[in-house]
């Protein structure tokens, strides 16, 4: 009988500490992480890391850029008719001229601008169509779109008088086979207009911008209005204006 009960607190005993161990165990693999194994990699969850969508400097409307200059102030465009059905978005920009692998620093800065650029950065939503006949519809994030023309879009370019215009941004979106064009135009209000500098789209990838060629325009705000358009392209969502954008820098 005392045998029995011997043996029976020693059963007892056994399974208490058995349970006691496989607790500590199953703790030790909740607290501890995971080992990452090939068959569970998938698994894991992804760890978000910031994404960089453009390196400041790798542009010349940039502060830092320290690559080769190209000028085409040697060839002004010359003024088109607004009237004129034939004229068309390229021939409202400016030619490519020949390129001159200049210093940035000798026509980025110099004794009597600012070493720095200052911007002037509309989005695309807060341009009109030129033309009643051209409607528009917001696209979402600023951008806008052509409705029923392709009339270009205008807007007043606010800039201060004496500063240096050196390069035009657009920042589009286009899916379409059709390109995009903005552009820097100077009206006199006696029958005269300029078409200083110009940038057009390339390919329909979505997203993008160019920047154009260097310009070096000194803003003269008493017998010119300075005026930013935009040329759609196409009409519909497949080509939008999500924004342009004058580096300029001051006297």
């Amino acid at each position: 009988m005392r045998v029995s009960r011997m043996r029976l607190l020693f059963l007892l005993t056994i399974v208490v500490i058995g349970s006691l161990l496989a607790g500590a165990v199953v703790t030790a693999t909740q607290v501890g992480p995971t080992p990452v194994t090939e068959e569970n990699r998938a698994a894991q969850p992804e760890v978000q890391q910031g994404r960089v969508e453009s390196v400041v400097g790798d542009d010349p409307d940039e502060n830092g850029y320290n690559g080769p200059v190209v000028s085409t102030t040697a060839n002004a465009p010359a003024a088109p008719s607004e009237t004129s059905a034939s004229v068309k978005p390229q021939d409202l920009l400016s030619a490519p001229g020949p390129d001159q692998q200049e210093s940035p620093d000798s026509v980025a800065a110099g004794p009597e601008f600012s070493a720095n650029f200052y911007y002037f950065f509309a989005a695309g939503s807060v341009f009109r169509p030129r033309d009643s006949s051209t409607g528009w519809d917001y696209q979402s994030v600023g951008c806008i779109s052509a409705r029923g023309g392709t009339d270009p879009f205008t807007l007043h370019l606010e800039i201060p008088n004496g500063s240096r215009i050196d390069y035009l941004r657009i920042l589009y979106y286009d899916t379409s086979a059709s390109n995009t064009s903005g552009y820097i135009t100077t009206y006199n209000a006696q029958g005269s207009i300029t078409d200083l500098i110009g940038a057009t789209s390339t390919g329909n990838t979505g997203y993008g911008y160019i920047v154009s060629n260097y310009l070096g325009h000194v803003v003269n705000t008493e017998s010119n209005a300075y005026v930013l358009n935009w040329i759609p392209g196409t009409a519909g969502s497949t080509m939008r204006l999500c924004g342009l954008r004058v580096a300029y820098r001051l006297p």
